[in-house]
């Protein structure tokens, strides 16, 4: 070991600001002062390290190693050595602790990996994966490896990363800032996969807080405000090339699904499934049912459960409580291989205020508005983004394009889109602040909605993109370049408020509700409308809809499995199902139990479930129910008889064939002897039933078959000439939908 001449004065080589700011967690480039450096004309290692009683470095020449002591300038633990000039800056350093010797790469030799043209897409709000470059992630600098680190916390004076390889020491691995921008960085070798990790930021005013990642990929279980070094997909990802087909029809009957309400495990029944298991239960209960889609809920992670996962702390990782990140991806390609696809609820329309979160992310507002009257959310449900700000709607590109590309997710929705269009959602009075038009549109969210879904697009045509808009917003589904905001559909359920107050009075007290009903269908014919039985934006809290049908018992089912049938005879581009609501949950779900499939014991449930699954097949066979957009011809009133509860219309193929005739009737006591006229003198064939017994009704085969047998045709005086009418004659069973098909 060589020695080298103690300096004289060393203090006098590093400034005592300098110092005291590597002594206090003060300082913001500690690059300047640790690592390798020249001073006046000299080379120089400095070394920081509370833990170590000596230090030394160890200098790498070819295949030579030479070992240097380091001398301490500071009792608290910072070291200098004053090099030979014919070393050279590689080098590793070594401590001794207690009495252990430990050899270790120093991190502030390293050069910022982050290049300058990423920084500046960041700032300007273009950067799609920015988590590719933030957060924490396993690197290979000049031979060594190690985990770099990178946070953006432009209001910080002092960002330290902690984690299990410092013991969660605060003033151990102070980070370095880059340049103005805001972000902080540092490669550590000592830090490995699956570690845990979060951030110690001091602000200009003193304050010390702790943050775990925004950019994190996955999140501890047991202490939620810690963040974990995870192992990243390596397996090879394509991306989808080419353009969708705007024109194509296939069918989407979608499966809303909140994991953790969805089925439990344990002998209490009080466990959640994790995501090997939800895989298994999930597609043994889509393919049963016939769904083509399953949305998920509550998948990014997020602070409480009864927010059913609308509360967010982090945009990058899938929720712990149901496994690791490897367990979200097993399930997803479980899914896949069984014909299914899958959505992610992205929930960017606020997110959560918890403490360790994305709220006041470095003291001030990072994510979030300066103005509490633009940031805070209606009812402090939780806070906005800052849809205007560069680096904010760079994190939020990066998050969506992440679930694509590295998880291949088929689609993203995204709920109560109104409170990002509108300052004044749900605000009154001086809640609020107009935009610089004076108006109360947010061009900001407008403007990052058009950007982020054109971007999307252009880079997975063939994801669904999707929202749920309450505010009647004009040119949703339309097209961004013009003037829309880019979304494949709207999930909807004005069409069941309409048809809940028709149904809710007896039929000759409501011909305004349907003439509201009649109406409303043809406003809806400009819409990319997902139809959703869910009542209002929550599928849990708001009762279930058998606790909305008139009757008694088994007219309660019957009403319900009308409801059921103008749901998928209603025009629409596709249809979202309510977990539960498939075989008829009497109450909202309780968390803690899950759902009560208990139910399916008995008989009037499962035939329920029968009947929304051939309604599934029905609607998916029938093409005719899905070529609705851009065909006004597809749809059309014919017989109205509001009066006695009766209507009936028609739903018209292009080709001419195949077309099908759904007749309704609200009524609690069977129709005898009903005329129903018909649209042509042909051939009628009765493809669907909801009274049959198969499904609980009332019922039998024979029934059914004789309905058909009663066409006639006669000709009748109207008001401008004589015409030839056809109808049947019909018993009609109440609370019942009967549909027939015909050719012209």
């Amino acid at each position: 070991m060589r020695k080298v001449k103690a300096m004289d004065s060393t203090k006098t080589i590093l400034k005592q600001k300098s110092i005291n700011a590597i002594l206090y967690g003060d300082c913001e480039r500690p690059k300047e002062i640790l690592g390798y450096h020249t001073w006046e004309g000299n080379d120089y290692i400095c070394s920081w390290n509370p833990k170590a009683k000596k230090m030394w470095a160890v200098i790498r020449n070819g295949e030579k190693k030479e070992r240097y002591p380091m001398e301490r300038i500071e009792e608290k633990g910072l070291f200098l050595l004053q090099l030979p000039k014919e070393n050279h800056i590689s080098y590793y350093l070594e401590m001794q602790k207690e009495t252990e010797v430990i050899a270790y790469e120093d991190p502030y030799r390293f050069l910022n990996p982050i290049s300058l043209e990423e920084r500046i897409s960041f700032e300007n709000g273009t950067n799609c994966f920015m988590y590719q470059i933030l957060g924490a992630h396993k690197k290979k600098i000049e031979g060594v490896e190690g985990i770099f680190f990178g946070v953006y916390a432009p209001n910080a004076k002092r960002v330290s990363v902690l984690g299990d390889w410092n013991d969660f020491n605060s003033l151990m691995h102070p980070m370095e800032r880059i340049d103005e921008g805001g972000i902080f960085e540092l490669f550590i070798p000592e830090a490995k996969i699956g570690m845990a990790y979060e951030y110690e930021i001091k602000t200009e005013r003193g304050e010390i807080f702790r943050k775990s990642d925004p950019y994190s990929f996955g999140q501890q279980k047991k202490n939620p405000h810690l963040s974990l070094i995870v192992e990243e997909n390596e397996r090879k990802i394509e991306d989808v090339k080419g353009q969708q087909d705007e024109e194509t029809k296939e069918p989407i009957v979608i499966y809303q699904v909140y994991p953790v309400a969805y089925k439990k495990r344990g002998k209490k029944g009080n466990l959640l499934l994790s995501y090997r298991q939800l895989a298994k239960e999930l597609a043994k209960d889509a393919l049963l049912m016939g769904y083509t889609h399953i949305q998920l809920k509550g998948i990014l992670e997020y602070e409480t459960e009864q927010s059913l996962g609308t509360d967010v702390t982090h945009y990058f990782a899938p929720s712990t409580r149901h496994g690791t990140r490897e367990d979200f991806q097993y399930m997803v390609d479980y899914l896949h291989k069984k014909g299914l696809k899958v959505i992610v609820e992205w929930c960017i329309a606020s997110f959560g205020m918890a403490d360790y979160g994305l709220k006041a992310m470095d003291g001030d507002a990072v994510y979030e508005y300066e103005n509490p009257l633009l940031a805070v959310q209606a009812q402090e449900k939780g806070l906005l983004f800052h849809y205007g700000k560069g680096e904010v709607c760079s994190f939020l590109l990066s998050s969506a394009f992440y679930w694509v590309k590295e998880f291949q997710i088929d689609g993203l929705f995204v709920p109560s889109v109104a409170s990002m269009l509108y300052q004044d959602y749900g605000k009154i009075g001086k809640e609020w602040l107009p935009n610089p038009w004076g108006g109360t549109e947010n061009l900001e969210a407008i403007s990052f909605l058009q950007l982020c879904n054109s971007l999307l697009k252009q880079y997975a045509p063939q994801v669904l993109l999707y929202t749920e808009d309450n505010s009647h917003w004009i040119g949703v589904t339309e097209k961004a370049s013009q003037g829309g905001l880019g979304f494949d559909g709207q999930l909807s359920s004005e069409w069941l408020e309409q048809y809940l107050t028709y149904s809710k009075k007896y039929p000759s007290c409501n011909p305004y509700d349907f003439w509201k009903m009649e109406r409303f269908v043809s406003y809806d014919r400009y819409h990319k409308n997902i139809l959703s039985t869910a009542k209002g934006e929550n599928i849990l809290w708001n009762g279930t809809l058998i606790q909305e049908m008139a009757g008694e018992y088994f007219n309660r089912f019957a009403s319900l499995r009308m409801l059921y049938g103008y749901f998928f005879a209603y025009p629409s581009v596709g249809k979202s199902i309510s977990m539960g609501e498939d075989f008829v949950h009497w109450h909202p779900c309780d968390i803690e139990k899950g759902m009560a499939w208990q139910l399916l014991e008995e008989d009037i449930h499962r035939s329920f479930r029968r009947y929304i699954k051939d309604l599934i097949a029905f609607y998916k066979e029938k093409e005719v129910l899905r070529d609705w957009y851009g065909n006004e011809e597809n749809f059309a009133w014919f017989h109205k008889d509001p009066t006695y509860g009766i209507f009936s219309f028609i739903r018209k193929s292009s080709t001419g064939k195949g077309n099908l005739l759904f007749l309704f009737h609200h009524r609690q006591e069977m129709s005898r002897g009903y005329l129903l006229t018909v649209p042509k003198d042909t051939e009628y064939r009765l493809v669907f039933h909801s009274d049959s017994v198969s499904y609980g009704g009332v019922g039998t085969s024979e029934n059914e078959k004789s309905i058909i047998k009663m066409a006639k045709k006669e000709k009748i005086n109207s008001y401008y000439q004589k015409e030839e009418v056809c109808y049947f004659i019909l018993d009609l069973p109440p609370f019942s939908m009967i549909v027939f098909e015909y050719d012209e």
